[in-house]
């Protein structure tokens, strides 16, 4: 019985050393699982922030680069209105002279009438008069008729200024209205 229990003992005792030494091994095994997880997990974290660096670079780049595309296109924008109101400008000082041209070609027409108006008065008048006074107030009517087309030549010339003017403006009008690229396309 002695040798069983010594048999017994030196089973437990084995057991014993032998499960000591399964977890000794185990627990060695699971720190060094636990050491690789810890620097796989910090080379996980530290890719992640290189990754997010590099991501974050590349986003600032983009955004720069759409600034920058916002502002040539801003410029284009604002440089294409100060044109457009120059034009719009040189329209108003023209059609301002051509209504002054208006202005005074009515003037000459009144004026024109007022003296057609007395030239039958003093033709009537005329008919008893020597061949001289004739021939003189023939001259005058004679003056009067032509201040009278060069008059009529006059207006004529105005109103086809007129009507390039608005032929111009509406071309101008129409021109700033087109995309950036349409701008020579139009008809001269």
């Amino acid at each position: 019985m002695l040798t069983a229990l010594a048999a017994f003992m030196g089973l437990a005792i084995g057991a014993a050393v032998a499960t000591a030494l399964l977890m000794l091994r185990s627990g060695s095994r699971v720190h060094v699982a636990q050491r690789e997880a810890e620097t796989i997990r910090r080379e996980a974290q530290i890719e992640a922030r290189e990754l997010a660096v590099k991501l974050r670079a590349e986003i600032e780049n983009e955004v720069q680069g759409r600034r920058a595309e916002a502002e040539r296109i801003e410029e284009q924008v604002t440089a294409a209105e100060h044109e457009l109101e120059r034009r719009r400008t040189e329209i108003d000082r023209r059609e301002q002279g051509l209504a002054d041209r208006e202005v005074h070609v009515r003037q000459l027409q009144e004026e024109l009438k007022a003296a057609k108006d007395q030239a039958l008065t003093e033709l009537e008048r005329v008919g008893g008069l020597t061949v001289a006074e004739a021939k003189h107030h023939l001259l005058e009517r004679s003056e009067d008729l032509i201040r009278h087309e060069l008059a009529r030549s006059v207006r004529q010339q105005e109103e086809e200024a007129r009507t390039e003017a608005r032929r111009r403006h509406a071309r101008v009008a129409g021109q700033g209205a087109a995309p950036q690229g349409d701008r020579g396309a139009g008809p001269p």
